[in-house]
């Protein structure tokens, strides 16, 4: 299947995320992009920043998810190992503290998932609407 990359078609507004950094003088970073087309489809893209030769960046690739619930197995994934990562030897590991460490998670980021949905929708919406009136 060919993904399209037209730049008109992707909409990117959402914080990339900076992986720790394995390279002396590049930052990795992973990015969730829209694509506008029909239906909407979102592709991550995995980056490489040069940090004094912006010449030298390139993106290392692409993944493209056309599934909502392709999108959830990874937020799934990430949200485990992120609370794997939360405890550390000796806690309570029991499914009731463990249910408790994901409420506490969803506390402190429900806020910024609820201003990125927004600012997702916004962006789309003006982006599909500045198409029509072309």
């Amino acid at each position: 299947m060919s993904v399209n990359r037209d730049p008109s078609k992707i909409v990117s507004c959402l914080r990339p995320v900076l992986a720790e950094p394995t390279m002396s003088l590049y930052d990795q970073i992973m990015r969730f992009d829209y694509i506008l087309c029909e239906p909407l489809s979102v592709q991550i893209t995995l980056d490489r920043k040069h940090r004094f030769d912006p010449k030298q960046s390139k993106p290392l690739g692409y993944f493209h998810f056309k599934f909502n619930s392709q999108l959830l197995d990874i937020a799934k994934d990430s949200l485990a190992a992120a609370t794997v990562m939360m405890l550390r030897d000796g806690d309570d590991k029991s499914a009731d503290n463990v249910a408790r460490i994901l409420e506490n998670i969803w506390q402190v980021i429900k806020q910024d998932v609820v201003q990125s949905i927004s600012i997702s929708l916004q962006e789309i919406g003006g982006r599909r609407r500045a198409k029509d009136d072309e």
